[in-house]
């Protein structure tokens, strides 16, 4: 193998002086992959002592090895997973699974385990819990409750991303009446991640450990079941959870676009578990390129049950004014989210 040395070495210089010109020199032919002992001959023609050269040159080989080891790793990685997404649709099967009612059996063999979604038609359990949940009961019997709320997000792109910023409170009937006659809009909303402030009135409203016993554990349902409430036009940008979670529809009805967890590499995550763009945008450029789209959505309306299986990347719209629960206490193992470190920027 030739060195780059004719193009590329500095000047001899008999004292050898270590400058940025050998640093770029040793970094350039190490990828390339040229020998370490014809890389250290030419140093040391240079006038660079042996036992330097010897220790640059492999410092710099080390490097550029794991360097290469890297970038192959994530190609291969990348190929495994657009290899299995593809394998995940195929069969004729539709890219999120319906039911019209709920099996525990099926649904933990079949869909928990398999990281794969699933809707369940009027699949709500317990069958009152719409009653518990409604407009007129919640603004009659706790409407001087003061709630937590999210206000603004219309002012600033990044609201998701900065919704702690943006926390207000508010008298429950009036966000209640509000919501529902506010027309189309996303600036206010009560999403989950206000849970923890509203915890009074998800204890008040209903019985969180009655919550579909069929596939949740009421022993640890305190704290992990989650209300939303908003107006027709709220919208969630492109994330994944941390948990597997289960959503319930209990009032109105909202549009869900979702792609697999194993679309990972093929999408802009660029922070924490956030996209750049949303997945319709990823797919608009996957089609200019002549690609497959990534998403599909599935519509959820009063009474709907989804499985939004771990990792799994979702956005979500307001169809109407719409009242909806989460859930993320499983009969099963649910803590993954402990294990999980990549909370900044990502490359």
């Amino acid at each position: 193998m030739t060195t780059t040395m004719e193009k590329t070495t500095p000047a001899v210089n008999p004292a050898f002086t270590l400058g940025a010109s050998w640093l770029a020199w040793i970094t350039e032919n190490s990828r390339l992959g040229v020998a370490e002992k014809e890389m250290i001959t030419a140093m040391m023609a240079r006038g660079c002592p042996e036992g330097e050269a010897s220790v640059l040159v492999r410092a710099f080989s080390i490097h550029a090895g794991v360097s290469k080891i890297g970038s192959t790793r994530l190609e291969k990685t990348k190929w495994l997973l657009e290899s299995l997404r593809n394998l995940q649709g195929s069969g004729g099967f539709d890219p999120c699974s319906e039911r019209g009612s709920i099996n525990a059996s099926e649904f933990f063999d079949s869909f928990h385990s398999r990281n794969f979604p699933v809707v369940y038609r009027a699949g709500l359990s317990p069958a009152n819990l719409s009653n518990h949940l409604s407009w007129s009961r919640l603004e009659t019997d706790f409407s001087d409750l003061e709630v937590e709320v999210q206000e603004g997000r219309s002012s600033r792109a990044d609201y998701e991303r900065s919704s702690n910023e943006l926390k207000s409170r508010a008298r429950l009937a009036d966000f209640l009446q509000r919501a529902q006659s506010a027309g189309e809009s996303n600036d206010f909303y009560m999403p989950a991640n206000n849970s923890s402030a509203n915890a009074a009135l998800i204890e008040a409203a209903i019985k969180p450990e009655s919550v579909c016993p069929e596939l949740l554990d009421g022993n640890k349902a305190h704290g992990h079941v989650f209300l939303w409430i908003g107006p027709c036009g709220t919208f969630t940008p492109a994330h994944h959870d941390l948990t597997n979670n289960l959503f319930l529809q209990a009032h109105g009805s909202k549009e869900f676009r979702l792609a697999s967890s194993l679309a990972l590499l093929d999408l802009d995550n660029d922070r924490h578990c956030y996209l750049a763009s949303s997945l319709s945008d990823n797919d608009e450029r996957r089609r200019v390129e002549g690609l497959e789209p990534l998403s599909f959505t599935v519509t959820l309306e009063a009474g709907d049950v989804l499985f939004i299986p771990l990792g799994w990347w979702h956005e979500v719209r307001g169809l109407s004014p719409s009242i909806s629960l989460s859930a993320t206490n499983f009969r099963a193992r649910n803590d993954f989210y402990q294990t999980y470190e990549f909370f900044g920027g990502l490359k």
